[in-house]
C-alpha cells in the first residue's frame, strides 16, 4: 500500500475546540491546493476519529540537513528560492497565506522535489473570523510588521521569507502574495470537532 503520514492531535489535547478547528481547516486548505509543491491529502473514508492523511516522501527538511551540518551552495538556495515562491505561488492563486515558512517547513525529498510543508497557521478570507487576527509563526522567521497589531495576512505579504541570523542559507528572496476573485467554497463544519481522538 501506499506509504502516508497521519496528522492528529495530541491526546492531552482533547477537548481543545480551537485546536480541533485549525486541524479541521488545515485539511480543508490542503485538499484545496493541487500542487506538487505540496503533499497530497488521500481519501480516508469514514473516520471516528479527528485526523487526516496526507502524502509521504523520502527525504529531509531544510532545517534536518542543516543541523547535520550541510552547507547549500549560492546555486542551490536560488533554485531552493525559486521553487519556494512557485509554491507559494500555487498558494497565493487560492488567496491562502502560509505565515509559517522557514527551514523545518520545507522538505526535500529523495526525489528531487521541494515540498512546502504544514498549512497549520494558513489563513484564507473563508477563515473563521479572529484566526487572522493572530500572530501566527515562528517568531525569528516572522515580518517585522507582524508584531506591529495591524497585520493583514496576505496584503502585507504575510509569506516573505526572512533570513534570521541562525540560518545564513534560508532563501531571502519576498513572494508577492497575488489576490483573486475567485469564490472560496465554505469551511469545514464545526459539527467534526466532537469526533474522538486516538487515545481519548
Amino acid at each position: 500500500g501506499q506509504a502516508c503520514v497521519l496528522k492528529t492531535l495530541q491526546p492531552r489535547l482533547d477537548g481543545d475546540t480551537e485546536l480541533a478547528d485549525r486541524l479541521l481547516m488545515e485539511e480543508w486548505l490542503g485538499r484545496r491546493v493541487q500542487s506538487h509543491y505540496f503533499p497530497q491529502m488521500l481519501p480516508v473514508g469514514e473516520r471516528n476519529f479527528l485526523y487526516f492523511a496526507m502524502s509521504w516522501h523520502a527525504g529531509q527538511s531544510l532545517q534536518a540537513q542543516l543541523d547535520r551540518g550541510r552547507h547549500f551552495s549560492v546555486q542551490e538556495t536560488v533554485s531552493i528560492g525559486i521553487r519556494l515562491l512557485k509554491g507559494l505561488g500555487a498558494l497565493h492563486r487560492l488567496d491562502v497565506a502560509h505565515r509559517d515558512i522557514k527551514p523545518a517547513n520545507l522538505h526535500l525529498g529523495e526525489d528531487g522535489k521541494l515540498r512546502i510543508l504544514d498549512l497549520g497557521v494558513a489563513w484564507c478570507p473563508a477563515c473563521p473570523q479572529g484566526q487572522s487576527l493572530d500572530i501566527p509563526g515562528t517568531p525569528s522567521y516572522m515580518l517585522p510588521e507582524a508584531f506591529g497589531g495591524a497585520f493583514d495576512p496576505v496584503r502585507t505579504r504575510a509569506d516573505s521569507p526572512t533570513r534570521p541570523t541562525n540560518s545564513p542559507t534560508h532563501p531571502a528572496t519576498p513572494a508577492a502574495a497575488s489576490r483573486s476573485n475567485t469564490p472560496h467554497p465554505p469551511p469545514p463544519s464545526r459539527r467534526r470537532k466532537t469526533a474522538r481522538m486516538p487515545g481519548s
